[in-house]
Parts: C-alpha cells; sequence; structure tokens
C-alpha cells in the first residue's frame, strides 16, 4: 500500500511540476516580452542612393560616403522574434549629429506597415525626425543621441498577418559642418 501512495505522490509532484513548467513556456513563447533592435548597418540600403553609403562593420553604423550630401535611405525589416504578436508602444532611434536640431542635417525613421492581403501599402504607425524631436545627448559629449517616439494606442506587431519595416533616411546638407550617422533602431 505504501508502494502505491509513494507512486502516487511522486506523479502529482511530477504532473504540478510540468503544469508550472509548460505554463511559464506558454508565457514565454505568446507574450513575447523581448524588444526588437536592429543596427543601422543590418539594413538594406535603396538602390537609388546606395552609391552614397558608408557602413562600418565594426560599429554597425551608416553614414556619407566622403562629402557626399542629400539624402539616403535604408529599409530595416522587423522579424526575428518568432510568430506571433509583439505589443510595442515605442520606437527609439540611436544616432551621432553634432549638428543639433535642423534640418541640414538630421536623421528620420518611419514604423511601416502592410497587410499580407495587400489591403494596406505602407501604412504609417510611427513617425521619428531628429529635428524635430528631441533626443538625449550622450553625457560624454560624444554627439551620440537617442530619440524615442511613442507609438500611439500600442502597436500590436503581428508576423502571422502582416509585413513590418522601418524606413530610415539621413540627411546632410553640407559635408563641412554635419556628419550623421545612423547606429540603430529599437522598438519596445
Amino acid at each position: 500500500m505504501r508502494t502505491i501512495n509513494r507512486g502516487k505522490k511522486r506523479f502529482k509532484v511530477m504532473a504540478v511540476g510540468a503544469l508550472v513548467f509548460s505554463s511559464l513556456l506558454y508565457t514565454a513563447t505568446s507574450a513575447h516580452a523581448a524588444d526588437w533592435s536592429m543596427t543601422a548597418a543590418g539594413c538594406v540600403p535603396q538602390a537609388e542612393t546606395a552609391q552614397k553609403v558608408s557602413s562600418s562593420a565594426a560599429s554597425g553604423t551608416v553614414g556619407f560616403r566622403g562629402v557626399e550630401t542629400g539624402s539616403i535611405f535604408f529599409t530595416c525589416p522587423v522579424s526575428g522574434f518568432g510568430g506571433g504578436r509583439l505589443s510595442v508602444n515605442r520606437m527609439r532611434v540611436t544616432f551621432y549629429d553634432g549638428f543639433g536640431k535642423g534640418d541640414r542635417c538630421k536623421i528620420t525613421a518611419n514604423l511601416l506597415r502592410s497587410n499580407l492581403d495587400e489591403h494596406e501599402r505602407g501604412l504609417d504607425i510611427a513617425d521619428f525626425d531628429s529635428s524635430i524631436h528631441s533626443s538625449d545627448p550622450d553625457p560624454a559629449s560624444t554627439g551620440r543621441r537617442v530619440g524615442a517616439i511613442n507609438i500611439p494606442g500600442a502597436e500590436a506587431i503581428d508576423l502571422d498577418t502582416s509585413y513590418y519595416w522601418v524606413a530610415l533616411g539621413l540627411h546632410r546638407a553640407s559635408s563641412s559642418d554635419c556628419n550623421v550617422l545612423g547606429v540603430g533602431i529599437h522598438l519596445e
């Protein structure tokens, strides 16, 4: 009789442990508490501006080649966190810009979505512009800045129903007083 009771007790302990483990596993895989981020060097330069791009694998940054001016654009696909949903309410953009606010030297980032069924084509979810939005400078005065914008209503990124990407743009009017560099994008 004792052997049967011990066996029942072990079974109950193992069953409870399995339930706890499976609920933790379900929570971790369905909630997607982890954020998404990408270095700017991981983004794809658009063909029409690619000849102006300088990229550093060592630091993960992108910027203008030599004395090039104008605008350069990149597509940064949002992926890599598995299936299901990721709820985000903020987009952070990290960049170097010693020029500060203004249109002569700036970085832009637009979080975009397009449904798999093509009913939406590039719907804007959030737009960041360093000449408009505030950014926090690095206390060490390196010129590194982090700008953030809230996403209204917390976007539920659902890779099962839509494509998502960030359109990243670097803009400079003069190479003599402006050297903007894109570092990365972070969705949280």
